[in-house]
């Protein structure tokens, strides 16, 4: 019996080690000030089919919330920009990079990452 109490907590740490690692909060790559410019443009320029609450209707997904992160959950912060700057609104990018940039870094924010000092760049590739 003594055998088991001194292996149960090293294989509930054997367990648990890897999910807690996993869970582990990636390092910020974008700027609190880039965020809040990207609220702002994500307000002006996708809020009237994605909703200001990022909830999204009908052909326009959300993008904030379970649906969105299992999307991509999986993808860099890269692929997210280059997929919002090359197919959003719909029918042709029509905003300056730095724009969408700044909306990608307000979608990270609002599905949970921090903001940090180094600003998101194009070639930013974060899990």
């Amino acid at each position: 019996m003594k055998a088991l109490v001194v292996f149960a907590p090293l294989s509930l740490a054997v367990v648990l080690g890897p999910s807690l690692v996993a869970g582990q909060a990636p390092p910020p790559v974008f700027t609190a000030e880039q965020a809040a410019a990207g609220r702002t443009a994500y307000q002006t320029s996708c809020a009237a089919c994605h909703l200001p609450d990022l909830r999204g209707r009908n052909e326009a997904s959300p993008l904030a919330g379970p649906n969105f992160m299992n999307t991509w959950r999986g993808r860099t912060t890269r692929e997210l920009f280059e997929f919002i700057a090359s197919s959003m609104p719909p029918g042709g990018a029509t905003l300056p990079p730095e724009t969408y940039l700044a909306i990608t870094a307000y979608l990270l924010q609002a599905n949970g990452a921090a903001s940090g000092a180094t600003p998101l760049a194009a070639t930013t590739a974060a899990p």
